[in-house]
């Protein structure tokens, strides 16, 4: 009698037939962790977006060019065609709140962190993301007090 192969094993030229495709990716960054430098700079982050997002008095192309260096791609797609008028928040009016790491997503994680931002409409709540150890806070949402959401 014949032994059958296993479906799910792998010969080594099948592991090594793929190693060429890892060649010249740029190594991923360390993992961050979460501390007292990582939520100052998360505040600084939330503070400046939400500084140049609550800009109602700037035309739409110059609002969108100092809001866009703080967005992630997704939140660039997002927030692209936002008129700065329709905003609610016109000024930040206090110092920001950073929350504790991954408290937004609901898991403990060193790569988001919630921001609370007093402005003139209420506070906003503001997520962040980063790729890794040193990578820049970005924004993924600037999400608007209850009172203020229409």
């Amino acid at each position: 009698m014949r032994a059958q192969a296993d479906p799910f094993a792998t010969s080594s030229v099948e592991k090594d037939g793929y190693a060429h495709l890892e060649e010249g990716l740029e190594p991923l960054p360390p993992s961050p962790t979460w501390d007292a430098a990582a939520a100052a700079d998360s505040a600084r982050v939330a503070a400046s977006a939400m500084n140049a997002f609550a800009r109602s008095d700037l035309d739409a192309a110059t609002w969108w060019q100092q809001l866009r260096p703080w967005l992630t791609e997704a939140a660039a797609s997002a927030y692209q065609d936002t008129d700065p008028v329709g905003v609610p928040a016109r000024a930040v009016v206090g110092e920001p709140v950073p929350g504790s790491a991954g408290t937004a997503a609901g898991a403990d994680s060193p790569y988001l962190a919630t921001v609370t931002v007093p402005t003139d409409v209420g506070d906003y709540t503001v997520l962040l993301s980063r790729a890794g150890d040193g990578a820049t806070w970005l924004v993924e949402r600037l999400t608007p007090p209850e009172s203020a959401a229409g």
